[in-house]
């Protein structure tokens, strides 16, 4: 038995929404941990950079 096509297309659309959200979670992880990384590593900065010597 063959399907009507609308019901193709819905069950396609639905795959299509389930993939993006499935992507845009992935997206938001890997943003959150690259964020992160940012912060740490800003953190383990020194608070200050100490003067130059200029020699004279």
């Amino acid at each position: 038995m063959r399907r009507r096509p609308w019901v193709q297309r819905e069950i396609a659309a639905s795959w299509i929404l389930i993939n993006l959200r499935r992507w845009q979670a992935d997206h938001r992880t890997r943003q959150t941990i690259s964020d992160l990384a940012t912060c740490h590593a800003l953190w383990n900065l020194p608070a200050r950079q100490p003067r130059k010597e200029t020699g004279q």
